[in-house]
């Protein structure tokens, strides 16, 4: 695995979780309305520029990261403590 990614490591259990969520934020235009209503928003660098403005303009988190290591990097960041023991 990437040194850069090593941190997430302990996220790999929500490997069942990820994919739900990022077709959730890959099919941004689809879940616009949730997206709005949501408290904390994010998306991977690979989302539209639409989504990545969407998310800036809320407040959001964009990733650094793409796919499922940008979504992980998502939880990461809203829950500093997720997948620790």
């Amino acid at each position: 695995m990437h040194l850069a990614l090593e941190p997430l490591n302990p996220l790999i259990d929500l490997s069942v979780f990820v994919p739900l969520v990022e077709e959730m934020l890959n099919d941004f235009r689809g879940y616009i309305t949730v997206m709005e209503l949501a408290g904390f928003v994010g998306c991977p660098s690979n989302a539209s520029e639409e989504c990545k403005r969407f998310v800036l303009c809320k407040g959001g988190y964009v990733s650094p990261f793409p796919y499922v290591v940008g979504v992980v990097d998502i939880i990461r960041h809203y829950l500093p403590s997720a997948g620790q023991a």
